[in-house]
């Protein structure tokens, strides 16, 4: 042994001038200069602390290694987080130190080194880090159905995460790397993942890490707003500063947006964190604070109307989608009060209320009318609207407005008690937008809900709301000459040939607008040949009497043509056998008519049979 160790270092022969070192063994030479096994290879670093994880230390740690070849993609995006994922290009002999040390402000850093499994490493980086000897376990467990073995039980791995989350909130660095750690989790074991995030309440708690992220965005935006106009008044050194605020500036979007891409996984998941979701008063709130965030608002908004489609399946499930209906609609009053240009934004929510309604009209129409929705839609007419958006806003007011009404008579009951009879306050509404002409857009939406639907003449259009009637007539009143022409035409065609079209104006009281309008139309005849009552011959003969179109002869010849077309009417072609049985008229004394001969009575036209005189 002795001579052995005298000889210290020797070359043995036929190998190429291999040297070999005899040195006596302890623990300290055991432990010295180990290296590892390296030729461009896939090596794990463990020890670098997370605020140094970029590629100039990346870099010094290739330097010492051989070469930096490549980064791993979850390395770079700080989404593994407990060990570097360096491709390394090894020395000469194909090896790299176990470990290494860096120098950083004053401080060592011991660096461990590893190797990887080249195996595992083939399936895009979805791997678990084993040492060579641990590849029969990887298989075993990957077989009994683990593909990821560290995952099996999350919870407190989860809870900690979650837990450092929400403190390192106002740290946007730190805070993204969290977000992108438990995406990826998620995204590698979904269902165990999902449910530890059940039990944990994770949706609501990244909700309100999002909302502190998004105040947070917005007061390093209004810095560069604040300083973008007041340019000349900023001194020199705190504009030099301004790069720096604007890189925070787009740090904390970037924070920002992961947030809700982890919010995003979690509520696309499974329809239970769904309906968890919606009965968190927590998520509710946030998800509304976030509405308010412009570049969030869209995927804000998809999120509400998903949780409003949600089928109930229980009493608790009603309660929370009415609650969450009720916020969805008092969000009109606050669009109006928080935004200048609000019709667009106020559009938007209309269309997702047309939408739903699609779904499942008479239950949405029900969910919509207890949440109080025709107060809210109709405050939107309020105040002031320009002419364009303004008149876009009205026209998605009104296509609302019949579909939260059609086919649905307690609906159009809360309507009209709302609205009054007529919906007088809607005309009075609708009226004081009308300053310029109406379009023909306006007229045709309110045909729409004339008949509760898409209005078309050649399908034989059946009018459903009698309240329209006389708001349509009346924004009809203020529309262009060729507008009233086509208008009156239309109502005209959807008269002639329905005995019950012509019932719905009368009770709506048509008649007595018209000749309170005229002369303009002579619509008149069409509902007078179907009813008129002794109020609308009186009013008749005094505008035959009025000076003003005793002047104007056409007029006169046009009143008179009307009630002589009157005195030409058959009467109905539809007969009721009132025999006694359940149907009766009991008038108030004997009325005498004559065989064959039609008689007006009320709101009904009787024609005696043959063989009776007196009808009683």
């Amino acid at each position: 042994m002795e001579s052995l160790l005298k000889l210290h270092k020797t070359a043995i022969p036929g190998t190429g001038g291999t040297i070999v070192s005899l040195i006596r063994w302890s623990m300290e030479e055991q432990n010295r200069d180990i290296k590892i096994e390296c030729r461009s290879s896939w090596m794990g670093v463990e020890g670098l602390p997370l605020n140094l994880w970029n590629i100039k230390f990346m870099g010094k740690i290739g330097e010492l290694c051989g070469g930096l070849l490549d980064v791993e993609k979850d390395t770079a995006e700080k989404t593994f987080l407990h060990h570097l994922r360096l491709k390394l290009g090894g020395d000469e002999d194909g090896f790299v130190p176990k470990s290494i040390r860096l120098h950083y402000q004053g401080s060592e850093l011991f660096l461990k080194l590893f190797k990887l499994n080249d195996w595992g490493y083939r399936f895009n980086g979805f791997f678990n880090t084993i040492w060579h000897q641990d590849s029969e376990f990887y298989k075993n467990e990957k077989s009994k159905g683990y593909p990821y073995p560290d995952l099996r039980s999350m919870t407190p791995e989860l809870s900690a995460l979650l837990d450092a989350f929400e403190q390192s909130a106002c740290n946007p660095e730190v805070s993204n790397v969290l977000a992108k750690s438990l995406l990826r989790i998620l995204q590698l074991s979904t269902e165990k993942t999902i449910a530890s995030c059940k039990s944990l309440n994770a949706a609501a708690r990244v909700l309100k890490v999002a909302c502190l992220q998004a105040q947070e965005s917005k007061r390093f935006q209004s810095i560069g707003s604040s300083v973008e106009g007041n340019a000349i008044d900023v001194v020199s050194s705190y504009t030099q500063q301004m790069p720096n605020e604007q890189a925070i500036g787009q740090c904390w979007f970037k924070c920002l947006d992961i947030s809700m891409e982890l919010f995003t996984a979690i509520f696309s998941a499974a329809d239970d964190a769904r309906s968890l979701i919606l009965h968190s008063s927590a998520c509710i709130d946030c998800l509304f604070d976030l509405f308010w965030e412009e570049r969030l608002r869209n995927n804000v908004l998809k999120y509400i109307l998903e949780l409003l489609k949600i089928v109930p399946a229980s009493e608790e499930d009603q309660t929370a989608k009415l609650q969450l209906c009720s916020k969805y609609l008092e969000m009109f009053t606050q669009i109006k009060e928080r935004e200048k240009s609000f019709e667009e934004l106020s559009i938007d929510l209309l269309v997702g209320m047309r939408d739903i309604l699609l779904t499942d009209p008479v239950y949405y129409q029900a969910l919509f009318r207890d949440g109080e929705c025709f107060l809210h839609v109709v405050s939107l007419l309020n105040g002031n609207l320009d002419k364009v958006g303004g008149e876009k806003l009205v026209l998605n007011v009104f296509q609302t407005l019949t579909c939260l009404l059609a086919s649905n008579d307690a609906s159009k009951a809360a309507f009209r008690a709302l609205a009054g009879t007529g919906y007088q306050a809607l005309q009075s509404l609708l009226l004081d937008f009308c300053q310029w002409h109406p379009s023909e857009g306006l007229l045709n939406a309110l045909l729409d809900m004339v008949v509760d639907g898409k209005f078309d003449l050649k399908a034989g259009a059946i009018i459903k709301n009698e309240d329209v009637i006389i708001l349509y007539l009346s924004v009809l009143r203020k529309s262009s000459e060729s507008l009233q022409q086509h208008g009156l035409d239309v109502f005209q065609q959807l008269l002639r040939d329905s005995i019950s079209n012509r019932a719905s104006c009368v009770r709506a009281g048509m008649l007595n607008f018209l000749l309170d309008w005229f002369p303009q139309e002579s619509s008149d005849s069409v509902i007078g040949g179907h009813s008129i009552s002794g109020k609308d011959i009186r009013k008749i003969f005094a505008l035959l009497r009025s000076e003003k179109l005793v002047s104007q002869q056409k007029y006169c010849s046009l009143l008179l043509s009307t009630v002589s077309s009157m005195l030409h009417e058959k009467g109905p072609t539809a007969f009721f056998d009132f025999n006694g049985n359940d149907s009766n008229h009991a008038p108030s004394s004997g009325i005498n008519v004559t065989e064959g001969t039609n008689y007006g009575r009320g709101d009904m036209w009787i024609r005696p049979r043959v063989g009776h005189s007196r009808v009683h």
